[in-house]
């Protein structure tokens, strides 16, 4: 059974419901979120529906984790409002790609990914407040920022890929 989306004034099609997860597999996998030697001949063995197998939020996991520990009190000197926008930035990149892909459809979880790309772009930018505020090294600087963007990077291939697969062949 096909299920149909209705946006900006049109109709598309979207995956057949019993293809679907067989489709966003082959997408995860060529975006990079979703590593080819976790998925197995046999679909049943595998459940796509659990966002802690993509590549793409356990790296954004990390992420936190490593934001957390730089923004800690006693880590930092950091200014409780900068830790605390920089903590939500980074916990809001893993949740909404996780709540991306527990929603159904593709069109929801791109808008998902939108908002985890936006929270990465925010949270780039409190980096930088962080360096010339002399909280964080330049070192530090250029390793998370390094991180944020191939989360953010890996976002937007995943995007671009879920976008490609609604266009008509």
């Amino acid at each position: 059974m096909k299920r149909k989306s209705y946006g900006a004034g049109q109709v598309t099609e979207e995956f057949e419901e019993d293809r679907y997860p067989k489709q966003l597999e082959r997408l995860l996998i060529e975006a990079g979120a979703l590593e080819a030697g976790v998925v197995s001949e046999n679909l049943a063995n595998v459940n796509l529906h659990k966002f802690e197998d993509l590549i793409v939020w356990q790296k954004a996991r990390l992420l936190t984790k490593e934001i957390y520990q730089v923004t800690s009190r006693t880590a930092s000197g950091m200014d409780f409002g900068l830790a605390d926008q920089m903590r939500g930035s980074s916990v809001s990149i893993m949740s909404n790609i996780a709540e991306g892909q527990g929603r159904s459809g593709v069109a929801l979880f791109i808008q998902f990914l939108s908002h985890a790309a936006g929270s990465s772009a925010e949270l780039r930018s409190q980096l930088y407040v962080a360096l010339d505020a002399e909280f964080i090294t330049e070192d530090k600087f250029v390793s998370l920022s390094a991180q944020v963007l191939a989360v953010s990077r890996m976002v937007h291939g995943l995007s671009e890929s879920l976008k490609r697969s609604r266009k008509p062949s």
